[in-house]
């Protein structure tokens, strides 16, 4: 019956996302998240040491002031982070070229995915600090901030562990008196060059850039659809197509989980519908609401490439 295996994902999911929460307020930020995190919300795929150093460490004091807690690892390699890119360079998840300056950091695009690994590690702590400083970066007015968080935080429901919403004005508040402490936000208006803004912003792009290539990929289907398998293939290969014309930036949102994840969501919505068929096999198909779908692909391609987001 597909209407009880959609029911026993979702209890799956909503019990994962439970533990999940515990596990989280239990956590302690290690050296590679913070340095994964750095690397990755970059935008471009190779960093200068010494502006990953004052980028690292501007992240490191934010992080302090939304109450996170360090490894003993972490304390002792803060300066200068050698140790952790010791292991990094070792695992040959980031590659360092010598040029006289202090060096450059690269991220080989096979390498995103498995750092992204060590990212995801802490990005509890930056969900809705991300799409705080991805809504200023965007013009989003104060008044509006609150139902713009809330619309993202509802389409990457799959993804991570959600605020109440009753909380959510609360936390908004804390992050913009934690921007406004260090020089992000001040006065009615906001420092667009400030590097944490941006690289804070760009913490969530690889699941915009997915959910933008599914939400695209969905809108093309007929009445006939298409297999769930055959489907997601068609997205990655749209995607890779994305990263080599340089709409799309971010490889590691090319993967199987997360453009599922994308297509479940888009389910749940009524965007799409699901048929089980000869085989077991899962068909998606248009649903109920498959002609407002447009208005989700605007809005994800206005984030996707947004100038004020890509430099």
């Amino acid at each position: 019956d597909p209407t009880s295996e959609e029911e026993k994902r979702r209890f799956i999911l909503k019990l994962g996302f439970r533990l999940l929460d515990e596990v989280n307020r239990v956590s302690v930020v290690g050296a590679p998240s913070i340095a994964a995190t750095v690397l990755l919300a970059n935008p471009y795929p190779a960093i200068r040491f010494c502006d990953f150093l004052r980028a690292a460490h501007l992240l490191l004091d934010y992080s302090e002031r939304l109450g996170a807690r360090f490894t003993g690892l972490l304390r002792q390699d803060r300066e200068t982070f050698q140790e952790t890119f010791g292991f990094l360079e070792s695992s040959g998840l980031v590659v360092r070229i010598e040029d006289g300056e202090g060096g450059i950091l690269h991220v080989p695009d096979d390498k995103r995915i498995n750092l992204d690994f060590y990212k995801n590690n802490s990005i509890h702590l930056f969900v809705v600090p991300s799409l705080v400083s991805h809504a200023l970066l965007r013009g989003v007015s104060r008044e509006g901030l609150r139902d713009e968080m809330w619309w993202w935080l509802d389409l990457f429901r799959n993804e991570f562990v959600l605020p109440e919403r009753t909380e959510l004005g609360d936390r908004v508040e804390e992050i913009l008196e934690c921007m406004r402490s260090l020089g992000m936000v001040g006065d009615g208006a906001v420092n667009q060059t400030h590097p944490i803004l941006r690289s804070n912003a760009l913490v969530l792009q690889n699941f915009r850039e997915a959910y933008w290539v599914a939400t695209r990929t969905v809108r093309s289907l007929d009445a006939a659809g298409k297999s769930e398998k055959a489907l997601v293939g068609e997205m990655q290969r749209a995607y890779r197509a994305h990263l080599l014309l340089g709409v799309l930036r971010k490889p590691e949102g090319n993967t199987t989980v997360t453009l599922q994840n994308a297509v479940s969501r888009l389910h749940e919505l009524g965007y799409v519908a699901f048929e089980t068929r000869a085989r077991g096999y899962r068909w998606v198909l248009p649903g109920p609401n498959h002609a407002a779908l447009v208005l989700v692909e605007s809005r994800l391609a206005e984030s996707v490439t947004e100038p004020a987001l890509r430099v």
